[in-house]
Parts: structure tokens; sequence; C-alpha cells
């Protein structure tokens, strides 16, 4: 029985920056998926990267808007959790989040797994880490209006069907 041992250095290179979104859901979660998009090569994908351009979010259309809510939903932090979106405050440092490129010298560990999104095999690039507030502002309270705003936009539609106008 023979076991091979290798020797393998991981590193870690920060490469997050500073930045301002509007305080506005759509705007929020414009930068949640270009957040979570550039983790796995998403970004450069057309039907993304016209998503994701929080400062402009108010030139989105009713579709484009619905697409984005359908990408931050496949993207959601519970599908991502653990392969390369991770809460940890203290990697945060001052922000409330954080980006990370890993590196590792060996040809025979993976550093970090693929995910399948929709149906397609994705590798890992970069990690985020974040806080929980980081979650919540930029994505459950923005997921959540666009959810309550679709229910009440489909209870109009069937009371306007339904009633004798």
């Amino acid at each position: 029985m023979a076991a091979i041992m290798n020797r393998t250095r991981f590193g870690m290179q920060e490469t997050g920056s500073t930045t301002r979104v509007p305080d506005n859901s759509k705007a929020r979660l414009m930068y949640y998926l270009g957040c979570v998009s550039g983790l796995l090569g998403l970004n450069e994908e057309e039907e993304i990267s016209n998503l994701t351009d929080y400062i402009n979010f108010d030139k989105l259309n009713n579709a484009q808007t619905e697409k984005l809510v359908f990408w931050c939903l496949l993207l959601s932090p519970d599908v991502l959790e653990g392969k390369c979106l991770f809460q940890n405050d203290a990697l945060c440092g001052d922000s409330s989040n954080n980006f990370f490129e890993l590196s590792a010298v060996s040809t025979t560990l993976a550093v970090s797994e693929d995910i399948l999104i929709g149906g397609q095999r994705k590798h890992v690039r970069k990690i985020m880490t974040c806080t929980v507030n980081w979650i919540t502002k930029n994505y459950l309270t923005p997921i959540l209006t666009f959810s309550v705003m679709r229910q009440l936009r489909e209870q109009m539609y069937v009371c306007y069907f339904t009633s004798d106008h």
C-alpha cells in the first residue's frame, strides 16, 4: 500500500475595493449580482454584465429586472456559502465584504470545487468574505422587496380580471 504525500502552499491575495451603492433595492441586487458573478467568472457573460451596472439601476426595464431577480435567486447566498462565499467578519477588515484570489502551488490538489449553476459547471475563481449585515443589506432585504412587489402585482392582476368593471 503506497501513500502519496504532496506539500502544497496556499495563498490568498486581497483584491477588494471600496464602493458606494445607491440605497435602492434594485441597485443593491445589481451590486450583489456583480459581486457573486465575479467569483465564478459569470460577470464576463453579456446577459449578466448588463445587469450589474448598479449606478444606472434606474435604466433597467421590467424584463431586465425580472432577469436580475432570477440570477440573484440562482446565485443566492445559501447556494454559494462554503464554496466561494464565506461569512467571516475578521477577513472583511473595516469593510462589510472583501474579495480574495486563491493560489496554490500543487498539481494534485484543487483549491476549490466547481459549482453547478443553472445546469452548467462553473469553477470558483475567487472567494468573497462578508458579514451577515452585508448579506441582509445587499441580498435578503432587496430580494424580499421584489418578491412582495411580484405578489402584489399578481394579486392586482387577479382582482382586475375577476371583478366586474
